[in-house]
């Protein structure tokens, strides 16, 4: 069947290589019978006859036409190319084919099993129904042949006229005498150039008077306004001569507006000649204008002077654009082709406007155009991001399994719900067997006011009210409902799970304990001879369980009003399966015996039947509801014919997995887990086979699958694993202190699921392994490989612990496998920032080399203009400058084109350092370097050094700023999420200072002294001050004895305040972690700022202080005695500062270092503030900066929140021209801003120290109980 199925798409393939064959052939042929024909026009030119070119030319389309075919061929040799265009030609397949030949037989069946065999049935079948060689019709072969014998007629007939070309040329004595001359004669014995010309306003205009044979003394440029009144001054600008040259320059370096010229020489004067300025179209302003969809309850929002836009899907967008004059037609024009026209407005400036209703992510690009059809040179790009608007999202929390219950057991579902934009109604469906489901509405937001993005919802089912019976089978599932983009109401399911009512009592007894060599000639012997009513009831009941789910699948995605493509294809599947039940069903019906099984197996026939009836009939979802419960009430009738007694025996985790992974496996599970709750006698067997060494490697060396992206697949996977090993912890905690044996029994349920996680995320890394062993780049992931395998024993040990009950033991090898697949992922990370790297220190060097050749080129112009004897050489000096500066041009657009390039590659991993990379590139755009340096280079063709000199140094300060650029923007490449974090720490912490500053000075208070700076590290605007008899900060550290309390920080304290295990690490900067900002000691006996317990309140081990006695004492390390030196920063000496010393120190120190540290902030303060200075803009562009650092959303939007507020507070201080309301300032910015310093300095620092002690709640306090928390914190101060 496979041979079929790659017989078919060769069949494709060729038909496909026959038509491009054809194309490439025409195109061969047309290109060179153009070839021919220019060599026809230009043969007297040439130093060969027409007879030789003819014939090259003919040799050579024959060498290009086998290339052509050799490339045709081996274009089209990809099956999965074949099937992708197939699949485009009939969606109907979706990705069916590409799995039909992804199907490899099974090295043990070296054959395909039954779902391969499957998939490529299908195909084939569809390929016979459809002809997919009609993929390419008979028409695009019938039109390729016609091209190719078309344009080999043309080559021929080329051929041919080239041919017989030289008989014309011999009968001609010369070439054609009337040639196009390039520019006119004036005035006889003048010819001015450019005469009449259009020419770019703010560019320079250069004029070459050439005479004759007769040569005047000198020259002059008369330049005039073009609209110049009667008695108006005329402009004179002498012109020069180069050498001996005939030829005399004038320039004029910047025409802003029209104007006429002409020369003067010899006591007359050229015609007067007009020279007309123009202005390229230009984008001057952008504006946005949001109006959101109507279920987002959220105002329209005006954006000024934008290009990124993002927001949800159904929004309508118009931009604004301002130009700078009046365009013939303006478009908006993305990736795809598709044309966007933009209508002007009735503004009386020249805008123009474009509305759009978002509906997915696109790319545009302005295209201007005059009315004489003069382009933009560099059209703007606008980016448009849609947010779709995703369904409510669903999570049963409580059970989030099948589970068993009595029939007077009482079951609580619980779950939540949570939509982007907000829940309608939310609520749980139940139903018993194939009776109609009762909805219960759990929430109803449709008559609030506002509605409620995230409701948990809960219900209890008590069975003994339902009449519930044993071998009944109850159903259950949450919906919930939202406002979807078209908007209507969009109701939304979650997975069902059922709840299955055995009888009060099952019977477990205990078996014989096998060998495993015995327990598998025991199952050999059961697929031979047949397996047991109750195993084949049990297969049956899951067989059936999987169509119910398969069709409630269905139905959940089927949301639209009509049916997908594929939803016929499903339907069919689900026929066949429920036929295939039906003939287990039959075969199952003829070993039953008793009456009462015979009557439970015909109730879940007629079921079944009526489920085939209505999938038959089914057409949409209607159908498929009525389908779902008959294939309910036939599940419930198959419970029925399960057994009520068991023989268990113990069994090691070989054999259990064994048994589970059997065609019995529902019966072997819960065998076995009555099993963990019984004491049975007999030990494991423990003679077993030498086979089992081997079973265990090939258990090792299987599972590989095909994975996607290894940096996001490592990050969720490290999240995945950090959440199991915290459940885990927990269970560990809760069994511990378990009282009954119901308790006991839930964490075993929990547990079961939490190995179940562990097992996914074993097979999600063997995906991942295996996808990076056959990716193109295998071999440079090798060491990467190896240590993704160690991580993966780890994995499986931590499974193996948790399948045994070693709960200590999953946690520990947990725990290191989730640092191993963090270090992985940071290991990639840093990789692609070093690639980045790598290619920022190629772009320095490149534009450093262009700064330094310009450099060079401009001093030996020079030097060469300082010579005061001419001689031959200085023409070949010129010649080389004027081929330098020709290189230049080349390698200072090629450097532009590598810059851009960049910035589209970094947009999304360093998106910090692709905007610094954008802004030095439009930088360089508003001074046009090629232009000026092809303007030099005319100069010194004409000899006018001076002025060739003065604009080279003008485009040498243009890519000196450029250089200047590619280096800043090179320091902004981060290596991983710490220095990420770090660097927004300290942007957070100076742009905050900058504004407490501006506060203090307009409610003229003064600053904080050093001390007070030393006292309170890391304090925020906001949190409790410190009380009397308080010293902030010095509580110990976790684990130190009460007793000595003083002496030992007195020992810590004259050792520098920094004992031996808070030494920085190796791949840790100074005076990072191990230092306070305000010079505080951080170390034996002290508290990392951020991490002080609530004030008045001792730590663990800790004396509480007497009074007041200590308020007002100096500690050593905090106030320098007589006998001490000043401590700065970590306990050193002010005068030996540590390396890389931040900018925000302030401990200790004095002299030369203070007094430039007051002069640094009295001129910043003369300057002034973010809010009322002339610096607002770039502290907004700082605080956008530090959202692209942070990899956290709500870090992100709380930044934005504060940048949004205080754009806000500026431009009402703008518009009112008053001073802000400081006191509403401080809580909307400074406040918050602080908060979020605090919070980004505890991430930064648990994840550069993930064991070290930071508070538990990182939450900021909420504004509605600040004043609260304030007050408790007082109280507990003072004692009261």
């Amino acid at each position: 069947m496979i041979q079929e199925l790659h017989r078919m798409l060769r069949a494709v393939r060729s038909r496909m290589q026959i038509v491009r064959q054809r194309w490439a052939l025409a195109l061969c042929w047309l290109l060179w019978a153009a070839v021919a024909g220019l060599l026809w026009a230009n043969v007297w030119y040439l130093d060969f006859t027409s007879q030789q070119l003819a014939l090259a030319i003919a040799g050579a389309a024959m060498l290009t036409a086998v290339v052509c075919r050799i490339l045709v061929l081996r274009s089209i040799r990809d099956p999965h190319w074949i099937a992708r265009h197939i699949e485009a030609k009939h969606p109907e397949l979706g990705a069916g084919l590409l799995a039909a030949l992804e199907q490899a037989p099974s090295p043990q069946l070296r054959k395909l099993g039954y779902l391969q065999s499957s998939v490529v049935r299908e195909a084939v079948r569809h390929g016979r129904k459809h002809n997919w060689n009609r993929a390419v019709s008979t028409a695009q072969l019938a039109f390729s042949q016609i091209a190719q014998l078309v344009a080999f007629a043309a080559l021929v007939a080329a051929c041919t006229m080239l041919f017989h070309r030289g008989e014309a040329v011999a009968r001609s004595s010369s070439p054609p005498t009337e040639l196009p001359t390039p520019t006119k004669r004036l005035d006889f014995d003048v010819l001015v150039q450019p005469g009449e010309t259009e020419i770019e306003r703010g560019t320079t205009l250069l004029v070459v008077a050439e005479f004759g044979r007769d040569v005047p003394s000198e020259a002059t440029l008369l330049v005039e306004p073009a609209a110049a009144t009667e008695g108006e001054s005329i402009g004179t600008r002498p012109m020069t001569r180069s050498f001996e040259d005939p030829k005399f320059v004038g320039r004029v370096a910047s025409v802003d507006s029209d104007l006429v010229y002409s020369v003067k020489y010899a006591g007359r004067q050229t015609d007067r000649y007009p020279v007309t300025v123009f202005d390229y179209p230009k984008l001057q302003r952008a504006d946005a204008q949001l109006t959101y969809p109507e279920y987002t309850s959220l105002e329209p929002k005006h954006i000024d002077d934008v290009r990124h836009v993002t927001a949800v899907e159904g929004t309508e967008l118009t931009f604004r654009c301002r130009l700078n004059k009046e365009v013939a037609r303006a478009l908006f024009v993305d990736r795809n082709g598709e044309e966007l026209p933009l209508v002007r407005t009735e503004d009386e400036a020249p805008v123009y406007a474009v509305t759009l209703t978002l509906d997915k992510s696109r790319r545009f690009k302005l295209l201007l155009t005059d009315e004489k059809d003069r382009q933009n040179k560099l059209p703007p790009e606008f980016v448009v991001k849609v947010t779709p608007n995703r369904p409510a999202e669903l999570k049963i929390a409580l059970p989030a399994k099948d589970v068993r219950v009595s029939p007077i057991e009482e079951l609580t579902i619980s779950g939540e719900a949570s939509d982007d934009f907000g829940l309608l109604r939310a609520g749980i469906s139940y139903a018993i067997g194939s009776n109609p489901p009762q909805e219960v509405v759990l929430q109803d937001s449709t008559a609030a006011e506002a509605v409620a993005k995230q409701a948990e919802v809960a219900h209890l089912v008590a069975f003994e009210a339902l009449d519930a019976e044993p071998d009944q089978l109850l159903s259950y599932y949450l919906w919930a409902e939202d406002i979807g983009p078209d908007g209507q109401v969009r109701q939304t399911m979650s997975d069902m799970y059922f709840a299955e009512v055995r009888h009060f009592e099952e019977i477990f007894r205990q078996g014989d304990q096998p060998t495993q060599q015995q327990q598998r000639e025991a199952q050999q012997q059961n697929q031979q001879q047949g397996q047991g009513t109750s195993q084949q009831s049990e297969e049956l009941a899951e067989l059936q369980k999987q169509i119910i789910n398969a069709t409630w699948a269905l139905i959940r995605r089927e949301t639209a009003t009509e049916p997908s493509a594929s939803f016929a294809d499903d339907v069919g599947v689900l026929v066949e399966s429920q036929q295939q039940a039906l003939g287990q069903l039959d075969e199952l019906t003829e070993q039953l015996t008793d009456q009462e099984s015979l009557a439970h197996a015909a109730a879940a026939n007629e079921q079944m039947q009526e489920a085939l009836k209505r999938l038959a009939e089914a057409d949409g979802t209607d159908g498929l509801r009525t389908a779902l419960s008959a294939e309910q009430g036939a599940y419930q009738a198959l419970l029925k014919l399960r057994a009520r007694e068991f023989n268990v025996v113990q069994g090691n985790p070989q054999q259990q997995q064994g048994a589970q992974s059997s065609s019995a496996s529902g019966q072997n599970s819960r065998a076995q887990q009555q099993l963990n709750q019984l004491e049975l006698s007999a030990e494991e067997n423990r003679y077993e086979t030498q086979s089992r060494a081997q079973d265990q490697r090939e258990q090792a060396q299987g599972g590989s699958e095909q994975a996607q992206q290894v940096l996001d697949r490592l990050r969720e996977l490290a999240r995945r694993q950090e959440d199991l090993n915290q459940r885990v912890r927990q269970l560990q905690s809760e069994l511990q202190a378990a009282q009954s044996e119901e308790e006991r029994e839930e964490i075993e349920r929990e547990l079961k699921r939490l190995r179940e996680q562990q097992q996914e995320i074993l097979r999600d890394t063997d995906q991942l392994q295996s996808d990076m062993s056959n990716s193109e780049a295998s071999s440079e992931t090798e060491e990467a490989q190896q240590q993704l395998e160690q991580t993966r024993e780890r994995i499986q040990q931590a499974s193996e612990a948790l399948e045994q009950g070693r709960m200590s033991d999953a946690v520990t090898e947990g725990t290191r496998a989730e640092r191993d697949l963090n270090e992985l992922r940071d290991e990639f990370r840093r990789r692609t920032a070093d690639d980045f790297s790598e290619e920022m220190r190629q772009l320095s060097d490149s534009a450093r080399q262009l700064d330094e050749r310009q450099r060079e080129l401009t001093e030996n112009l020079s030097q060469q203009q300082e010579q005061q004897n001419r001689s031959l050489r200085d023409g070949g000096a010129r010649q080389e400058v004027m081929d330098g500066l020709a290189q230049q041009r080349r390698e200072y657009e090629d450097l532009i084109e590598r810059i851009q390039e960049t910035v589209r590659e970094a947009e999304e991993p360093e998106p910090l350092l692709a905007r610094e990379l954008y802004e030095a590139v439009q930088q360089a755009n508003d001074v046009p370097v090629p232009e000026a340096l092809d303007v030099a280079e005319q100069l010194l063709e004409v000899g006018v050094v001076s002025d060739a000199t003065e604009t080279m140094r003008a485009a040498g300060n243009s890519i000196r700023q450029l250089r200047e650029g590619v280096d800043s923007a090179a320091e902004s490449v981060l290596g991983d999420d710490t220095e990420a974090l770090r660097r927004a720490e300290r942007e957070l912490e100076d742009l905050s200072e900058q504004l407490n500053r501006e506060i203090r000075e307009a409610r003229g208070e003064d600053a904080p002294s050093d001390q007070q700076r030393s006292a309170q590290p890391g304090e925020t605007q906001g949190e409790p001050p410190a009380q009397d008899g308080q010293q902030q900060g010095r509580q110990p550290a976790e684990g130190q004895q009460s007793q000595g309390q003083q002496t030992s920080e007195q020992q810590g304290q004259n050792r520098g305040g920094q004992p031996g295990d808070q030494q920085p690490r190796d791949d840790q900067q100074p005076n990072e972690d191990q230092q306070q900002s305000g010079g505080q000691q951080q170390g034996g006996g002290q508290q990392q700022a951020g991490d002080r317990q609530p004030q008045g309140e001792p730590s663990a081990g800790q004396q509480p202080q007497q009074g007041g006695e200590q308020s007002t004492q100096p500690t050593p390390g905090d106030q320098p005695s007589d006998q001490q030196q000043p401590q700065g920063p970590g306990g050193q000496p002010s005068g030996q500062q540590p390396p890389n010393n931040q900018d925000n120190q302030r401990g200790g120190g004095g002299g030369l270092l203070s007094d430039l540290t007051d002069w640094l902030d009295a001129s910043r303060e003369d300057a002034g503030g973010p809010i009322t200075g002339d610096n607002f803009r770039e502290w907004s562009d700082r605080m956008r900066n530090v959202e692209d650092l942070l990899e956290d959303r709500d870090l992100r939007a709380e930044v934005a929140r504060i940048r949004d507020r205080a754009e806000a507070a500026r431009a009402d201080y703008t518009r009112n021209s008053k001073e802000p309301d400081w006191d509403r300032l401080i809580d909307a910015v400074a406040e918050p801003l602080a908060e979020i310093r605090q919070r980004v300095r505890e991430e930064r620092r648990r994840q550069e120290s993930p064991d070290s002690l930071v508070p538990i709640d990182r939450d900021p306090v909420p504004v509605e109980y600040a004043d609260t928390v304030e007050k408790y914190y007082q109280r507990l101060g003072s004692g009261e």
